[in-house]
């Protein structure tokens, strides 16, 4: 919606924000735009605008746009839109016989098997045989995060071919595929242990030329998130592989942690 605006849109909040869209007057950002004397507004604001109110830019401080927790944020002003309402004001004809026809389920034909939608995953293991075998130091293990099912499947076959492996787990992982960062138990654990993360488009070049090309081109590079989180993604990559986190350290669990162990350990 904000783009549709003609606005610029950011995930973080800043000093150079000129106005923060909130659903409740709570939260870090809220305060902090308190602070920085940027005007809250709710969703309505954006909404107006949208419907052609430009005086909704002018009126950030009005009551219309200042109340917050509503029960319909995405609610049109009527006052806006009475041309796409008149429709709805005027009654349709429907005869009862179209009425009877429209609630009655169709019945399946004689002999007609019902076909039902399948709600199973993609299989892996008809997973094709690599083109070619590569020596257990050169061989990929990659970990996907963030994809769907059906597409996860297709980059699945792609890294078989090419001779690679799937990450049973990050923390057997040399290879992270991801669209972006995420704070994910599997993408945080990962960063502490894969050699690379990169973009989709890795693996994409890589099957057109048939073999796993060099990372570098495709390092995954998240400016927003790494503004909004205060990090640096390869720095991070740098500093794990230079001195892993409590490589040399001894960890004690008391027996409060015990029924939570593995997941401290992970």
């Amino acid at each position: 919606m904000a783009y549709l605006a003609g606005a610029k849109y950011t995930g973080y909040l800043c000093r150079s924000n000129t106005i923060l869209i909130c659903k409740a007057p709570t939260g870090v950002k809220y305060e902090k735009a308190k602070e920085w004397r940027i005007p809250c507004v709710n969703v309505q604001w954006l909404c107006d605008i949208l419907l052609g109110n430009f005086e909704a830019l002018r009126q950030m401080q009005h009551n219309r746009y200042t109340v917050f927790n509503l029960q319909e944020p995405f609610a049109p002003n009527q006052h806006l839109v009475p041309n796409l309402l008149d429709a709805w004001r005027v009654p349709l004809k429907v005869s009862s016989e179209l009425q009877m026809n429209v609630r009655l389920p169709l019945k399946p034909k004689q002999n007609e098997p019902v076909i039902q939608p399948s709600t199973k995953r993609p299989r892996t293991d008809d997973l094709p045989t690599p083109i070619k075998k590569l020596p257990p130091e050169l061989t990929p293990v990659v970990l996907f995060t963030g994809f769907e099912p059906a597409q996860l499947h297709q980059y699945k076959k792609k890294v078989f071919i090419l001779g690679g492996n799937i990450a049973e787990s990050p923390q057997k992982c040399t290879h992270v595929i991801a669209s972006k960062v995420t704070r994910t138990v599997k993408f945080l654990t990962a960063v502490s242990i894969a050699k690379h993360i990169v973009i989709p488009e890795w693996l994409e070049e890589s099957f057109k030329s048939q073999k796993f090309v060099e990372e570098q081109s495709y390092m995954l590079r998240d400016a927003e998130a790494e503004v909004l989180f205060c990090f640096s993604l390869e720095e991070s990559l740098k500093r794990a592989q230079a001195a892993p986190l409590f490589k040399v350290q001894l960890c004690l669990f008391t027996e409060s942690y015990i029924a939570i162990y593995h997941h401290i350990l992970e």
